[in-house]
């Protein structure tokens, strides 16, 4: 446990020594705090979970100070811990056809008491948008080296409602969709799920992207169809082309037939694909400057619903888009850590910046969490766990046994920032 533990501070104090003298180190006893569950405690408020882990009253004072009025940018912290992953040599990137996945989402904390929120976010729970506080999430997919079949993600940037007058689920998908475009790189394709619509993905010029799309979903070729007659104003549509089978009352509306159909086996289930080449959104006339779509529909034996995805990256097999889409998922992660394993889906600050920062550093604790998880030994739970899995949640029940207020910084300049001296 010695060693996790010396681990875990060093990955801490590289990530937030470059800061100010004062700032890293307020932000250290921060991150340790977090780490180790004490807000799941203090049910998110901040001073009875940093009292918990040995503050006193003047260290909740300045690192509260620190949320709300320090000089420091969440990219920096975000940017010294994937070097620090990278360069450790035990991470390596997932490839498929020689792209990399760069996988995109939305994730918010409720707040729906706050008079000064800056937007609305869907809550499931509810059934409706609520007040909350909000960010996006950019990450590219990888695994440890010699741990095949356990995909993580690493936070590359994390896109926050800071410098936004206001905010809200269709204003941050758009900010999101904007920083992906300038983050993407020639090796790599956005994945996201049903939350983008394709033509937003389109206006915000994504030059590569897979996304899922409604089963309902209607696309157009894009030729003109054959005139039935002399007569009438000339055809400016596509076909329409309809991929799933649709049900209207009584009336059932047949797929239309695909331009190949292939089956592939995947984890011993027979996945039937569907696919249709070359086609457009069902709102854009026939023009050679249309950005063209290979939509596929998989059949997996184990869903009832078929599974629609769209992408305008040509060419890409069946096996390699389903391949693609399964990395995906691992996105929804950081949010989870942070959220039901460390106690971080309330929030009890009021402060507008200091919320965005504790969001934002709540999911990067989360994914240094999980990092360290996956490179240390499996952290048995009790007598009962024989078989222990290297997961974030058995490594912060360790972790909520130290006494990080103890732990003195090995890093010469993570100090407390002097006084001034009285005259």
């Amino acid at each position: 446990m010695e060693n996790i533990t010396q681990i875990s501070q060093e990955l801490i104090e590289n990530s937030v020594q470059m800061l100010p003298i004062g700032t890293n180190k307020n932000l250290l006893e921060l991150l340790q705090n977090m780490m180790s569950g004490q807000f799941l405690e203090s049910r998110g408020a901040l001073f009875p979970a940093l009292a918990a882990s040995g503050q006193d009253q003047a260290g909740c004072q300045r690192i509260s100070n620190t949320l709300r009025s320090g000089v420091f940018w969440i990219q920096e912290i975000i940017d010294a811990f994937v070097r620090q992953v990278k360069q450790s040599g035990k991470y390596e990137s997932i490839e498929h056809a020689g792209y990399r996945a760069l996988v995109a989402d939305l994730t918010f904390i409720k707040r729906s008491g706050l008079v000064d929120a800056k937007g609305k976010y869907y809550h499931g729970g509810a059934g409706k948008a609520v007040g909350g506080v909000g960010c996006g999430l950019i990450c590219e997919v990888g695994q440890v080296k010699g741990s095949p079949d356990r995909r993580m993600v690493l936070v590359r940037e994390i896109v926050t409602e800071t410098g936004l007058a206001s905010a809200g689920q269709q204003i941050m998908q758009s900010e999101l969709l904007t920083q992906v475009a300038k983050r993407l790189e020639d090796n790599e394709i956005l994945i996201h799920d049903a939350g983008a619509k394709i033509s937003q993905l389109q206006s915000h010029c994504l030059p590569r992207y897979l996304v899922r799309v409604p089963k309902t979903s209607v696309f157009r070729r894009n030729e003109l169809p054959a005139a039935k007659s002399g007569k009438g104003r000339p055809s400016e549509y596509g076909t329409r082309i309809r991929v799933t089978e649709r049900k209207y009352k009584d009336k059932i509306f047949k797929a239309h037939k695909p331009d190949q159909c292939q089956t592939f086996t995947k984890a011993g289930r027979a996945i039937t694909v569907k696919l249709w080449q070359a086609v457009v959104l069902p709102s854009q006339k026939v023009s050679q400057d249309n950005p063209l779509l290979n939509v596929f529909v998989f059949e997996d034996p184990d869903f009832e619903k078929p599974l629609v995805i769209a992408t305008n990256v040509n060419p890409l097999g069946a096996e390699t888009v389903f391949d693609f889409y399964l990395d995906r998922w691992p996105v929804e992660h950081p949010p989870l850590v942070a959220k039901q394993l460390r106690g971080m889906q309330r929030q009890f600050v009021f402060n507008r910046v200091a919320r965005e920062r504790l969001l934002a550093l709540s999911l990067i604790a989360g994914n240094m969490l999980t990092w360290l998880a996956r490179l240390s030994e499996a952290q048995p739970t009790g007598f009962w766990n024989k078989k222990p899995q290297q997961t974030p949640g058995r490594l912060r029940r360790r972790l909520a046994q130290l006494n990080f207020s103890k732990l003195t910084p090995n890093n010469p300049r993570i100090l407390k920032k002097s006084l001034a001296p009285t005259i």
